[in-house]
């Protein structure tokens, strides 16, 4: 059976994945043909990473569960009907966040970096494969199998509930085993810094500018996913 993680950038995939691993043993892995470079620059058995021996389409038949993450939009994936857990965070925050991750990979490359372009650039972006915030939460909530919601901002309040309610969703029994803790902020920051970088609600408030904003709610799949989330 295959479980798709999807979200756009910097949504909670990652700490969801932690947290599938640390909390129920469940491994994960991706959908891509790499050897996931996020899980690498964490810990890939801190993760709970495991590469993908089969083909995507041959996962869907197999007994066994597979969490397989993703950040491209579900027609680029084709993964018509097949379940699916959708992390989502305030669009504004997810871009500022996605942004400070660019410039990172920037700076190690010894090039400039503009914040505010590279907020901008994320803002306007409509990529083929991920596509923008908004393209993003939109298709995969519209798809004709909708997936099962999670939000950031709750998944960090009570990160135990939120993964037994996606497990429970999904009839995974989870009823003999006993989860251990969820990682503190700090726990995550210890083990890498700059990819956890605040980890906070409401990061936009003090770090996209005012102009930004107003550019990010005159782009119209932003609006449209905004208030279908309810998010003001």
């Amino acid at each position: 059976m295959l479980i798709w993680l999807a979200s756009y950038p910097r949504s909670g995939n990652t700490f969801f994945r932690i947290l599938l691993n640390r909390l129920y043993g469940f491994n994960t892995t991706t959908g891509y043909d790499d050897n996931d470079p996020v899980a690498q620059m964490i810990g890939p058995q801190f993760v709970g990473y495991e590469p993908r021996q089969y083909a995507l389409e041959n996962l869907v038949n197999r007994p066994e569960i597979s969490f397989v993450k993703t950040h491209r939009q579900p027609h680029r994936v084709s993964c018509g009907d097949q379940p699916a857990i959708y992390l989502v965070r305030d669009g504004r925050d997810a871009i500022v966040s996605f942004a400070h991750f660019r410039a990172q990979a920037q700076l190690k490359q010894g090039k400039p970096v503009d914040i505010y372009q590279l907020m901008k650039a994320l803002i306007l972006e409509e990529s083929l494969g991920t596509g923008n915030w908004g393209q993003n939460v939109l298709h995969w909530l519209k798809r004709s199998a909708p997936p099962l919601v999670i939000r950031y901002e709750q998944l960090i309040l009570d990160p135990q509930r939120e993964v037994a309610r996606a497990l429970t969703y999904f009839n995974l029994d989870i009823s003999g085993k006993t989860p251990s803790s969820a990682p503190s902020f700090p726990e995550l920051q210890t083990i890498n810094p700059a990819f956890f970088r605040r980890g906070v609600v409401g990061s936009y408030q003090d770090e996209m500018p005012q102009a930004l904003q107003k550019c990010f709610w005159e782009q119209a799949h932003h609006a449209e996913a905004m208030a279908l989330l309810n998010y003001t």
